[in-house]
């Protein structure tokens, strides 16, 4: 699943498990992600 592929995040995109853990940190930086772009 490629979600982002900026070259900051893709390392740390890669690197993530899938498990419940690892979707909640993803989704949080997602979101984080989102709202600093939907910012300006």
């Amino acid at each position: 699943v490629k979600t982002g592929t900026s070259q900051t995040s893709n390392h740390a995109f890669s690197q993530a498990r899938f498990t419940a853990k690892g979707v909640k940190w993803v989704s949080g930086l997602w979101i984080e992600h989102v709202m600093k772009g939907s910012a300006a």
